[in-house]
């Protein structure tokens, strides 16, 4: 019993914690939200660079030209530029 206490505890503690980039996750492709831009898999990559998965934080390399992939680890599917690297 003690464990779902735990549970709901945390599930509160995540809602209570979410930030504006974590809710950025519900916006349509490319849409700005103050600084952060954020796009979708399968939209194309207009600025080759290193990309962070809103749901998971883990960074992908995306090259310019080529669809955005989901992310490997969580299948997120919106991501936020990090950094650009050359082409």
């Amino acid at each position: 019993m003690k464990n779902r206490g735990n549970q709901a505890e945390l599930a509160a503690a995540r809602t209570s914690l979410l930030t504006s980039s974590q809710c950025i996750a519900n916006l349509p492709i490319s849409k700005s939200r103050g600084d952060i831009m954020t796009y979708k898999t399968g939209q194309i990559v207009q600025k080759s660079g290193i990309y962070r998965c809103i749901k998971d934080g883990k960074e992908i390399t995306c090259v310019k030209g080529e669809p955005f992939p989901p992310c490997a680890i969580c299948h997120g599917t919106e991501f936020t530029l990090v950094r650009e690297t050359r082409k």
